[in-house]
């Protein structure tokens, strides 16, 4: 009798544990599917620049379903800056920075012949552009449009070697884009560097979309609880930014972690960044020491990048990005040259379009808001620049070095 009820127990605990998996699966399916995080008031990973701006693009390459050329623009905050503030300039009006990614002015530029879209994240890496375009283009919306596609990736030495920069999966991008395939190539060049437990983590994330939002998560519950607790007990206050952004205990303002609205791009004002003393302090971090050995590993990416954009017919022109002569002097001795010898041989084996546009005037360093990024007045004149590389030619006023393929010219 007790054997039996024992059975019947050990049988409806197995059901309940199963029915409990199914539960669990089934949520976060669902989470990875409708991203409920997108639309809710806090700091997560589906309110970043990568998430918005790669979804942005989908749905209006799916609404518009055109049949136009198009030209994908790939980099970090060195194409991100110009990029937009031309494009507020040509608007002459404010747009969201993370939401709206299609450059019409450029397109102006280029007769509109061309679609061009922005894919650009402050802080990208190399590895971060490889999983950014593949999301890209293996999405139906891509692969759907017509016309002739391009990519134009604008990329420097801090997307090689950043010491502010651990790993590859300390990117957002990497947490929110890289899948299971991605995780063989990423372990055989990282297997010494993380142990069981944190690759064990890295798996984890990759097959469960709310364990990989977890950390996101538990920040809403926090909030949602400090907001209740508010309420249910007057005498309870908790630290909030207010408008001037001072932290303090007060009703009225924002909890840490809760964000409302979105950035804008104004006219005429360059994007945030540091001052030019602060930026040149962290990029004295972020190059020195140069590693060669991370460096291995992102020019590992740029030519799965480019091989990639291959597999998918698309034609790669990289472009080295102007910097200030400020910020190379700051490199460790050799950098550069590795850095650029390395490019080279990238272009060469995988068959992209090289330009480099960092000689000249164009290092002058009272071009730069902060020894890194283009005031908004050049703007304008570097994105002229970049539309003749778009369409193929260059100005012809400006000594620019150009390697296709083999040839130099």
């Amino acid at each position: 009798m007790l054997a039996g009820r024992s059975a019947i127990f050990e049988r409806a605990g197995a059901s309940s544990f199963l029915a409990s998996l199914a539960v669990f699966a089934c949520l976060s399916a669902l989470i990875g599917i409708l991203h409920p995080l997108s639309r809710i008031n806090t700091v997560n990973l589906e309110r970043g620049e990568s998430f918005n701006a790669l979804a942005s693009l989908q749905k209006e390459m799916a609404a518009q379903n055109t049949k136009q050329d198009q030209c994908l623009l790939f980099g970090s905050s060195l194409v991100l800056a110009p990029a937009l503030q031309d494009e507020a300039a040509f608007r002459n009006a404010p747009f969201k920075r993370f939401f709206e990614r299609r450059l019409t002015a450029l397109e102006s530029d280029l007769g509109h012949k061309k679609r061009v879209y922005l894919l650009a994240v402050g802080g990208e890496m190399a590895s971060d552009a490889f999983f950014v375009a593949q999301q890209l283009l293996d999405s139906p919306a891509f692969k759907n449009g017509g016309g002739t596609k391009t990519i134009v990736y604008g990329i420097a030495p801090r997307d090689f070697s950043d010491n502010l920069f651990p790993r590859v999966d300390a990117s957002p991008i990497f947490r929110l884009h890289a899948g299971l395939r991605d995780l063989p190539f990423y372990f055989a060049r990282h297997w010494r560097q993380v142990d069981f437990n944190q690759s064990a983590t890295i798996v984890c994330e990759k097959l469960n979309p709310l364990y990989c939002m977890r950390t996101d998560w538990q920040n809403l519950a926090q909030i949602r609880a400090k907001r209740a607790l508010e309420k249910i007990l007057p005498m309870v206050v908790f630290e909030k930014y207010s408008d001037s952004l001072e932290l303090k205990a007060q009703r009225r303002g924002l909890l840490p972690g809760e964000a409302i609205g979105t950035p804008q791009v104004y006219p005429g004002f360059a994007l945030e960044h540091n001052d030019s003393q602060k930026t040149h302090a962290e990029y004295i971090r972020r190059y020195t020491p140069y590693d060669k050995s991370k460096a291995d590993v992102q020019f590992a990416y740029l030519d799965r990048f480019i091989s990639l954009a291959r597999e998918h017919g698309i034609d790669v022109t990289l472009v080295n990005m102007p910097l200030s002569r400020r910020n190379m002097s700051i490199m460790p001795i050799d950098a550069y040259s590795d850095y650029l010898a390395r490019v080279k041989a990238a272009a060469i084996k995988g068959g992209a379009r090289l330009v480099d546009l960092n000689q000249g005037e164009m290092q002058n360093d009272d071009r730069y808001a902060d020894t890194v990024h283009m005031k908004p007045a050049v703007s304008r004149e570097f994105m002229q620049i970049m539309a003749g590389v778009i369409g193929g030619k260059t100005d012809g006023n400006r000594s620019v070095s150009v390697l296709n393929g083999n040839r130099q010219y």
